[in-house]
């Protein structure tokens, strides 16, 4: 069903005027235009059908009919091989007969191949939340420990204040607290194969960050299009995606005799 929507709204032509905002009534309107769809399509387009067929069809078969209208709601609307919630359970079932040989080929139990996945789920489904969570009890604590000192001093210049949130931070030991924060709210932790911290990066250390979607489906037909995409109107946004695939990336790797030029063909690609 969702890809139906995708359809929709891909084959209607854009305005001549598009609004750089959506204003929360737009959304409103497009919500209940998609709801209003989902409605037509998994119900009153079923009853009108059944209605038809039974007026008009002389060999109309109601078991036939039944079945026919709960494979198209179940084709419309469930998605996927199992819920999200069932993913490690399965996985653990499926990987922990294999243990010896995940170990012997790459050097990890299954336990601890299952715990990684679940922190990978974890972050892309909760950890937006769970930082958000995070970084607003960190700033609450250090915000209530920070006006104590400036009671006490009664006066603090704004050049000062820095150093003294970090005085703050020392004092009570939230260093390890805060770089697991701030790192993950505006940095990366690089580990080594030991799962040891060798550095961080942030994104203010670089001039160019590029969202590279890797796919085993190959959409190099439709990527090749995105370019096209501002010429005829439609916003790709300030920081475009680049979805690519390892196919296309085992043919880079032939062209590009250096990390650097294809870093570059990436820029100037997106840059179009």
């Amino acid at each position: 069903m969702v890809d139906y929507v995708q359809s929709i709204i891909a084959s209607i032509e854009p305005d001549e005027s598009i609004e750089e905002e959506v204003s929360e009534e737009d959304w409103q309107q497009l919500r209940k235009s998609v709801g209003d769809l989902f409605s037509q399509l998994d119900s009153e387009y079923h009853v009108c059908r059944t209605a038809y067929a039974r007026r008009t069809d002389p060999h109309y078969d109601r078991a036939f009919d039944e079945y026919y209208v709960k494979a198209q709601l179940y084709w419309c609307s469930v998605r996927g091989d199992r819920y999200l919630v069932h993913d490690i359970p399965f996985l653990r079932f499926l990987l922990s007969p294999h243990d010896d040989v995940l170990r012997e080929l790459f050097g990890i139990s299954f336990q601890g191949l299952i715990d990684s996945i679940q922190k990978i789920q974890d972050s892309l489904t909760l950890g937006l939340g769970i930082l958000s969570r995070d970084f607003r009890q960190f700033h609450a604590v250090t915000t209530r420990e920070l006006e104590k000192k400036i009671e006490v001093l009664q006066s603090v210049s704004r050049e000062n204040l820095r150093g003294l949130t970090s005085k703050v931070i020392e004092e009570n030991a939230w260093e390890e607290r805060r770089d697991s924060v701030l790192g993950r709210l505006l940095g990366l932790d690089l580990f080594d194969r030991n799962h040891d911290q060798i550095g961080k990066i942030s994104k203010n250390n670089f001039e160019h960050v590029t969202v590279c979607a890797i796919t085993l489906d190959t959409f190099s037909e439709l990527a090749a299009r995105v370019e096209h995409l501002r010429r005829i109107g439609m916003d790709v946004g300030e920081h475009p995606a680049w979805s690519v695939s390892i196919s296309d990336l085992m043919v880079y790797a032939d062209i590009f005799d250096n990390p650097l030029s294809f870093l570059h063909y990436v820029e100037q690609r997106l840059m179009r």
